[in-house]
């Protein structure tokens, strides 16, 4: 009895250290779960407009962090100090309803990664502040730029679809084709449940291995 206590101990101790270090979306790098594919130097304006770009997922996942690709004036910087995004449902090919989004400080989040005789092109990763888990489906996920100034968002080499929308302050919340891709990737972990039921799965495992090789050492002796 005692030796299957501390099994038992040991497996549930396994479980929560494995499900911890699945769900460590603060502490740890998460993987790429969508690429809009790489950004060039051309793309449209968010200054005072709404842009959109559709995703799909397969299956469910909690988002920790976006990036966007920007283009801004060499000697305009601080047009891209806030970014605001959001995400949306998909309504009949167009954004539906919000199910999420924030207005996030860009500072400190932004890396350097192309430059023209005019604009630098910026990385931008913004990190969410809690994971936002969405079911698979099909997405948009839009940005708006609110500072005043020139700040594009990058387009992408994904071309082929060119869904992208676009929405301005002279119609608000009417979504008007835009005929291009921008370039922006997600990253995210699976939802905490996933990560609990999985760690929980190799961690029984584990034990039924340890199990069986002290079985087998039994009758060799």
């Amino acid at each position: 009895m005692e030796a299957n206590l501390s099994t038992r101990a040991r497996t549930l101790a396994a479980a929560f250290a494995l499900s911890g270090l699945l769900w460590a979306p603060a502490n740890a790098a998460a993987p790429v779960v969508y690429d809009n594919g790489p950004p060039v130097i051309s793309g449209y304006n968010t200054v005072g407009r709404w842009i959109a770009n559709d995703f799909t997922f397969d299956s469910t996942w909690s988002i920790v962090m976006l990036r966007y690709y920007f283009l801004v004036y060499q000697d305009e910087p601080d047009d891209l100090d806030t970014v605001v995004w959001e995400i949306y449902t998909d309504d009949r090919g167009r954004p539906g309803a919000r199910v999420g989004g924030a207005s996030v400080s860009s500072t400190g989040s932004q890396t350097l990664v192309g430059s023209t005789d005019y604009f630098n092109l910026y990385a931008v990763d913004l990190r969410l502040t809690e994971p936002l888990t969405l079911d698979p489906g099909h997405y948009w996920l839009g940005v708006t730029t609110p500072s005043y100034g020139y700040v594009y968002w990058a387009d992408s080499t994904a071309t082929g679809t060119q869904n992208a929308m676009f929405w301005d302050a002279d119609d608000p919340g009417v979504w008007y084709p835009l005929g291009r891709e921008s370039a922006f990737q997600i990253s995210a972990v699976p939802e905490p449940q996933q990560a609990v039921s999985l760690a929980l799965g190799l961690a029984v495992l584990c034990a039924w291995r340890r199990r069986s090789r002290g079985h087998s050492s039994r009758r060799a002796g």
